[in-house]
């Protein structure tokens, strides 16, 4: 069901954002990220699977509960008027309801990777992480088949597309909020949680606390975040070059994310049976300068009118699938070797919130990159000569990035040996662990409100909105305090804690 929702909802942003509501570079950038930041906050979900069952159960209660929020969040979208063609209003507005019910199936996801992490945890070492790959792979299969339903049905001209038929914002959320509200009854019928008497918060922090002083978490903690910070920084461009200069209609981009999605779901089975041995950190390099090999031929031939076709742009890129499915896999190993009995809801969280808080972040920073470039949708429609030459700066930084958050690979454990070796002698470091938490904190809080700064006319001025001309004289700057205020607390009681452990 999560493949269902998930990829529903990521199919539809070219044709909706884009297409529907065409909105402005860095709104429709930050859209992208809003739409993701729920994964942002899966540790907060861990924290209450673990610390606050329903009724005993841990997990199946919050799966029940996050299902049950987004069918009636999906059906909400389904009945209202969500706004005309164009409006730079109603699209933000859309775009926020869209972000709840995201928030709502991670909160179900992370109790359903909870289950599935404790089963893990059970499988030989031989064979470990086969049904993390299985589960993967079953999610991109359900992933593909609803982005097809997402070409085929929103294909029109206002939605990006030919046909001149489409059923609308409203019928396409009907398709995503009867299954929805389906699942609940599924899992109310066919999911099986053992229970468990209460969590004590303090003895379960206080485990969590020492379990992040340990050097082989935080170790990978900083491999993930900034990892992943180099590989979020893209382009604001990338939308509209596919949209104006290649002619990507939404069926055709749908199509070859059917294929991409089944391709990844094969890349991750063979990944599970053939690559549990392979060397993490080799593996992570050359897929990296492979799929900006592959992804920068394409870009730039488009980019600079060479080739403009669009299967040529959607086409080889397909490619990208085999290096980018196998990096994903292979660095989700790590959590399974990092978790403990008893804390793998907020284990997983953590990690995986970790692995995803790049995401937000990584746009924010790129709407402020690329706020200094002189290109919009309007100049990337009217494809001058100097707008081409801007867009491809902003893939230059792009691709550098990329290749230069490669080096950051030191710090990830080349198989599970070595994880299990810094578990063991890695030793602990409380002002590191701090130090690290905070700032990811700050930076977290930071995510959430530049992206939500772009979705309203008043903040979508500001730097950090990636605003690109300046905001009216007087503008209040209370975006500062939102961001240090909660910043400054957690700063300060870390510190406390530390003076505490001291004593």
């Amino acid at each position: 069901m999560i493949g269902i929702v998930y990829g529903g909802v990521a199919g539809m942003r070219y044709a909706i954002v884009n297409g529907y509501f065409a909105l402005e570079t860095n709104v429709a950038n930050s859209a992208k990220a809003l739409l993701t930041l729920g994964w942002s906050l899966k540790v907060v979900f861990g924290v209450l699977n673990d610390c606050f069952p329903i009724f005993g159960y841990h997990r199946k209660p919050y799966m029940l509960l996050g299902w049950f929020l987004c069918g009636v969040v999906l059906l909400f979208i389904a009945i209202r008027d969500n706004g005309e063609q164009g409006s730079q209003t109603d699209g933000p507005v859309f775009i926020l309801l869209a972000t709840i019910a995201c928030f709502c199936y991670v909160m179900a996801d992370v109790a359903q990777d909870a289950l599935m992490l404790a089963v893990a945890q059970r499988e030989p070492k031989a064979v470990r992480g086969r049904l993390q790959s299985l589960s993967y792979a079953t999610r991109q299969i359900f992933w593909g088949l609803i982005q097809f339903v997402s070409g085929i049905c929103l294909n029109s001209e206002r939605f990006a597309g030919d046909f001149d038929w489409d059923i609308g914002i409203n019928g396409y959320f009907w398709i995503l909020a009867i299954p929805s509200c389906l699942n609940v009854v599924v899992i109310w019928f066919f999911v099986k949680d053992e229970k468990h008497t209460r969590v004590d918060i303090g003895s379960y922090f206080g485990n969590f606390w020492e379990l992040a002083q340990k050097r082989a978490v935080w170790q990978v903690i900083l491999f993930n975040f900034l990892f992943g910070l180099f590989q979020a920084i893209s382009s604001t461009a990338s939308d509209y070059i596919g949209l104006y200069l290649a002619k990507v209609e939404n069926l055709n981009q749908q199509i070859v994310s059917v294929v991409t999605q089944l391709l990844y779901a094969a890349v991750i089975t063979a990944t599970g049976t053939y690559g549990t041995h392979w060397n993490w950190r080799y593996v992570v390099v050359i897929t990296i300068i492979t799929t900006v090999a592959i992804d920068s031929i394409v870009q730039f031939l488009t980019i600079f009118a060479v080739v403009r076709n669009q299967w040529f742009y959607l086409g080889v890129p397909v490619m990208e699938t085999i290096p980018s499915g196998i990096n994903f896999i292979i660095t989700t190993y790590v959590i399974v070797e990092l978790a403990e009995v008893g804390n793998e809801g907020v284990m997983y969280g953590l990690l995986t919130t970790i692995s995803n808080l790049p995401g937000p972040f990584g746009t924010i920073i790129t709407n402020v990159i690329d706020s200094h470039l002189n290109y919009n949708k309007k100049l990337i429609k009217a494809d001058a000569p100097e707008t081409r030459t801007a867009v491809a700066y902003s893939y230059v930084i792009m691709y550098s990035c990329m290749v230069i958050g490669c080096l950051w690979v030191f710090l990830l454990p080349p198989q599970r040996a070595a994880v299990a070796e810094l578990k063991k002698n890695g030793g602990s470091h409380p002002k590191v662990a701090a130090f690290i938490l905070v700032s990811l904190f700050v930076i977290l809080v930071t995510s959430i409100t530049g992206s939500l700064m772009s979705m309203f006319e008043s903040t979508s001025c500001f730097t950090l909105a990636g605003g690109k001309e300046p905001c009216p004289e007087g503008t209040p700057q209370t975006y500062l305090a939102i961001i240090f205020v909660p910043g400054a607390i957690v700063a300060l009681f870390a510190v406390y804690k530390l003076f505490l452990a001291k004593k």
